[in-house]
């Protein structure tokens, strides 16, 4: 019941960082409809989201190598979404309590889109409403997934 809940934790998180890092614009484009998927989170108990591709095609995956020189320790959170900054939920999400740099994550079952990728380290003490000025934050440029492939991304954390 405790991953359940920092893994519901560390989804709001991720909402509020990315609007309150990016000014909460809204382009008022709407959230694209995706089928419903179930994506498994490492250190973590499953998460349902917003991800799988149409008709049982084989699906996309984001492979994400994060890298961190810093003393800073906390939960490693990865997600993706449609839009930076972001207008809903991640499209994938995946988590890692006590990483180890470089880690990876892999964000499995997505749909073929374009995607921007969000690599947060969660570090203490707890901010509940949004990231405090403690954690680190960096995102992907864009990234085009498709189906039956494995698309890789390369992010470095840093110090502020």
């Amino acid at each position: 019941m405790r991953k359940f809940h920092a893994t519901m934790r560390a989804l709001a998180l991720l909402g509020l960082a990315t609007a309150a890092a990016c000014g909460g614009d809204d382009d008022g484009g709407g959230t694209p409809q995706v089928p419903d998927a179930t994506v498994a989170t490492p250190d973590a108990v499953p998460v349902a989201v917003d991800a799988a591709p149409p008709d049982g095609a084989p699906a996309a995956r984001v492979e994400a190598t994060i890298g961190y020189d810093g003393a800073a320790e906390g939960t490693l959170l990865l997600a993706a979404f449609t839009s930076v900054p972001p207008s809903g939920g991640p499209i994938g999400f995946a988590q890692a309590s006590s990483p180890t740099f470089p880690a990876t994550l892999t964000l499995e079952d997505l749909a073929p889109q374009t995607l921007y990728v969000l690599a947060m380290l969660d570090v203490p003490p707890a901010s509940p409403t949004q990231p405090g000025p403690e954690d680190l934050t960096v995102w992907s440029d864009a990234l085009e997934v498709e189906l039956g492939h494995t698309s890789t991304v390369t992010l470095t954390l840093v110090d502020p």
